[in-house]
């Protein structure tokens, strides 16, 4: 396995493994939509049986798929860069994910929506903090002293 892919699956980038941590919280929200159509009575099984199952399958499938198609191994490159700069990272995805979620609250939108916008406005914000501190010098100190 290329370092990029233990990156995203084994250690982490930054310490944290990328890919199950995305796939676990979209498992979750999808399960959570399946649920609310499952009597009452079953939803405890079906939760259970279906998040374990379905994780399994789910991590797999995306090993295999980065792992082996081309194409992902190419629009995934930023991964490393997350890692490198995993203090910031951590910080600005949770500020832009947490400001979104609050921002599009009176919107009423599904769930699914809001989740994909969260997850995408985290990673492209961070990655757009990072590409200005790796620009701009001055940007990049500021950084530092502010949170280190």
């Amino acid at each position: 396995m290329k370092s990029d892919n233990c990156a995203m699956f084994g250690a982490g980038a930054g310490g944290f493994p990328v890919i199950p941590m995305v796939a676990s919280g979209a498992l979750f929200i999808a399960t959570s939509q399946l649920l609310s159509t499952v009597p009452m009575i079953l939803a405890p099984f079906v939760a259970r049986t279906l998040m374990d199952v379905s994780h399994l399958l789910l991590i797999l499938m995306l090993a295999i798929v980065i792992t082996r198609w081309e194409p992902s191994q190419r629009g995934l490159r930023f991964i490393p860069v997350l890692g490198r700069f995993s203090l910031l990272t951590f910080l600005a995805h949770r500020v832009v994910e947490q400001t979104l979620a609050l921002g599009l609250r009176p919107f009423h939108l599904p769930g699914e929506l809001v989740y994909a916008v969260c997850i995408g406005g985290g990673v492209f914000g961070s990655l757009a903090l990072i590409l200005l501190r790796r620009r701009f010098a001055g940007y990049d100190r500021v950084l530092r002293a502010v949170y280190l």
